[in-house]
């Protein structure tokens, strides 16, 4: 059963890549088109399976289980960001080829928007629950998004820009190793 879920797992990947969701008779709706729903159904399909894989594994379940979470986590961030390519290539008409969405000001748009709201959410969320590992990603997360604009405004080929680059990779390097080594959030001691 596991091999049968890597495969999906893997399948969500290539559908994401290549597939457009196109559904001529119906239109384009976003998250309910055969290519979400199916990915959607290989998700739940996958939980299901992580979740009596300890009842059905030896002991080192566990550590798979944890990896079966993270290769879920990225195979949801890359669904997401596909149903974003896809919605703009229906409702803007941009071709569905990777270099022309990318250049397209509605994807840069959902895309700095949606990364802003999860690197938030998921820094939040693993602050109050003290989770560290969590709280890194969602850190990275929001520091790639930095990088991303800066690289779209052209302010890397500035000087000033890659000072204030250089800055903020700092920063964010000396909080997320301030945050590692911390070993109590509630009592805070070095």
């Amino acid at each position: 059963l596991g091999v049968l879920v890597a495969v999906l797992i893997a399948a969500t990947f290539m559908m994401n890549a290549g597939l457009k969701a196109d559904t001529p008779p119906l239109g384009y709706l976003p998250i309910l088109n055969p290519v979400d729903v199916a990915q959607l159904a290989v998700f739940m399909v996958t939980i299901a399976w992580a979740r009596g894989l300890p009842r059905l594994a030896p002991p080192p379940a566990r550590e798979v289980t944890t990896l079966v979470s993270v290769i879920l986590v990225a195979a949801v961030f890359f669904w997401f960001n596909g149903v974003l390519a896809r919605s703009v290539h229906h409702y803007t008409n941009v071709p569905f080829i990777p270099a022309a969405l990318w250049d397209s000001v509605p994807l840069q748009v959902a895309v700095s928007v949606s990364w802003t709201l999860i690197g938030l959410a998921v820094t939040v969320w693993s602050s109050r629950k003290r989770l560290r590992i969590p709280w890194i990603l969602g850190a990275v997360l929001l520091g790639v998004l930095v990088v991303k604009l800066f690289q779209e405004t052209f302010q890397l080929d500035t000087e000033v820009g890659r000072i204030a680059l250089g800055l903020l990779i700092f920063q964010d390097i000396w909080a997320i190793a301030v945050i590692a080594v911390q070993p109590n959030f509630s009592a805070p001691e070095f």
